[in-house]
């Protein structure tokens, strides 16, 4: 089977994306990215000061430039939730500007958890989680176990958090 996946991008200059593209390909999954603005989602400057050893970093960079430039609305992927398996906020500084604050990230990420989907993030992409609201009134992460910070991931059924991107290794 096939992996649908949502990634929700920040629209500000503070994204971390690399290392989970890797294991997207991988794994064949088929990618779609999103952001509140659409269009340019800028990676964070401290991850393009990319050392030389890094090759996984420097051919992303270098050769997957249409995952950043040309990217969808979060508002053009509403109402879709059947369309993806997973949503996936990456990592990066952004979403504390934008994503926690933003109501069509949440709209989406209670769609799919309500419709049954996967939610994960990464580092501070969690800060996008913090105010989605469910159906039934409830915040997203009453009761769930969340891990924006430690050594390993953790996982609270369909959630999915953890540390920062060198964790998704």
């Amino acid at each position: 089977m096939v992996m649908n996946i949502l990634v929700v991008f920040t629209s500000r200059d503070k994204l971390e994306f690399t290392h989970s593209w890797k294991y997207f390909q991988e794994a064949n999954a088929i990618v779609t990215v999103a952001s509140p603005s659409g269009g340019l989602a800028p990676p964070d400057p401290n991850s393009t000061k990319i050392p030389k050893e890094d090759l996984l970093s420097t051919s992303f960079s270098g050769e997957q430039k249409g995952h950043w430039e040309n990217i969808l609305t979060i508002p053009s992927v509403l109402g879709k939730p059947g369309d993806f398996d997973v949503v996936f906020s990456p990592g990066g500084h952004g979403p504390v500007y934008d994503l926690a604050n933003d109501a069509a990230s949440q709209q989406v990420i209670a769609e799919s958890w309500d419709g049954g989907k996967i939610v994960a993030a990464v580092c501070h992409e969690s800060a996008a989680l913090a105010n989605v609201k469910l159906t039934n009134g409830n915040l997203l992460l009453k009761g769930k176990m969340l891990k924006p910070f430690g050594e390993k991931a953790a996982v609270d059924g369909r959630l999915n958090t953890d540390q920062n991107p060198a964790s998704a290794e």
